[in-house]
């Protein structure tokens, strides 16, 4: 994957993440970075044109009142545990098939870190 320039909106993830914890803020980047989390291409994320967003999930606005850190955490590692039938990786999970690159090949598709700093931001998104 390329890695995506991004713009000083994304960078800074969302309105909701400004003055937002240093890890929350770098996981609005995570979350935005399509050569990383890239959320964006099945959800709407706050401070981002809709029309560049995913509708194949819901939207993440306001998603820290719906959902308390446990939850988002828990959807974060393995969705179809949670919610069979979901779309949704299991970001946690190693991850094994035939789509999944060599050098992922039984690994998680986003390392702890990278979850950690997501959830961070996910629970700051209080405004819907």
């Amino acid at each position: 994957m390329a890695a995506a320039v991004i713009s000083s909106t994304a960078a800074a993830g969302a309105p909701d993440a400004q003055g937002a914890s240093p890890l929350a803020q770098q996981g609005a980047r995570w979350a935005a970075d399509p050569a990383v989390g890239d959320c964006g291409i099945c959800h709407h994320l706050p401070g981002h044109d809709p029309r560049d967003q995913g509708t194949v999930g819901p939207s993440l606005a306001g998603v820290g009142l719906r959902l308390d850190e446990d939850a988002l955490r828990a959807l974060l590692t393995d969705a179809r545990a949670l919610r069979p039938g979901t779309v949704m990786p299991a970001y946690g999970r190693p991850a094994t098939g035939p789509r999944v690159p060599p050098a992922l090949q039984g690994k998680p598709l986003l390392p702890a870190n990278v979850r950690d700093a997501i959830v961070a931001w996910l629970t700051t998104l209080r405004h819907g």
